[in-house]
């Protein structure tokens, strides 16, 4: 018999108390995870944002295949990241992804519909 398994969604926010979701723009895919460029924070489920422009980091969780991906976000909307591409970077010997942020459909945090 299988015990119910709870997860819980690790988020990272760049603004302090609680804003509604009219205010913040989300980045979320399911097997992915972000972080901001430049800070040096884990990469987390969910990005809860401030409406502006943003370089954001992600990685697949299965294959750890990773990028970035230059983001203008809105307010009230809800993003997922593309994979338009792929680049060589010469100081790591590697290649890494490039990705656009696109708008989803996927459920908003605070909506009733959510999936968490």
């Amino acid at each position: 018999m299988f015990a119910g398994q709870c997860t819980s969604i690790h988020y990272e926010r760049n603004y302090q108390g609680y804003k509604p979701r009219r205010e913040i723009a989300v980045v979320l895919d399911q097997g992915w995870r972000f972080w901001l460029v430049g800070t040096e924070r884990k990469p987390v489920d969910e990005l809860r944002l401030t409406p502006g422009t943003y370089m954001i980091g992600f990685v697949q969780t299965r294959t750890r295949l990773g990028g970035a991906a230059r983001c203008e976000l809105e307010a009230g909307q809800a993003y997922a990241i593309d994979v338009v591409g792929r680049t060589y970077v010469d100081s790591t010997g590697t290649y890494a992804l490039v990705g656009e942020c696109e708008l989803t459909d996927w459920p908003h945090p605070d909506s009733s519909t959510a999936l968490y």
